[in-house]
């Protein structure tokens, strides 16, 4: 961040320019009860008077809830592949150190059956998952299967334009 670019705003920032504590302007965000009409009004203008917008990952890393994303990649000797599995693994402490845990699964991402069932482990556990995929039915009901549980789904050089991933 430059010198001149302002620091983000914070719930802090929204506190004190409202007038009332953090758990107010928390309170206000979620839509909770127990802010009065006046209070709620003033909070809301300081937010719109900063164009506050509540970072989400921020808040998660407040909460200390952490995230899990899988690279499901081809395993064998290909370099470009090797290449992001080793970066991956230079970014792990810097992602561990932000509530981020980042694990490779190295597979066969050219059968089809042993991609697909590589994915389903990973069904309900991940907030995400980038895989390396070939379009093949089993692994656009694997896909698909992930997506219906909430996990975010991205597919890496390859895709499954049929399946319900994400990006």
């Amino acid at each position: 961040m430059s010198e001149d670019a302002p620091a983000p705003l914070t719930l802090k920032d929204i506190a004190r320019q409202a007038g009332v504590s953090l758990a107010t302007v928390d309170r206000v965000l979620h839509k909770r009860p127990g802010v009065r009409p006046e209070t709620l009004l003033r909070v809301k203008e300081a937010i719109d008077r900063k164009a506050f917008q509540p970072h989400v990952a921020a808040a998660e890393l407040a909460r200390g809830r952490a995230r899990r994303f899988a690279f499901v990649m081809p395993s064998g000797p290909n370099p470009f592949m090797q290449q992001i599995q080793s970066y991956l693994g230079e970014m792990s402490a810097w992602l561990s150190a932000r509530g981020l845990g980042v694990e490779t699964v190295a597979t066969d991402v050219f059968n089809p059956r042993v991609l697909a069932a590589s994915l389903e482990p990973l069904s309900g556990d991940h907030d995400g998952v980038a895989v390396v995929a070939l379009d093949h039915p089993a692994v656009r009901a694997a896909v698909n299967d992930l997506v219906e549980t909430g996990t975010k789904v991205v597919t890496l050089v390859s895709d499954v334009p049929s399946s319900r991933r994400h990006h």
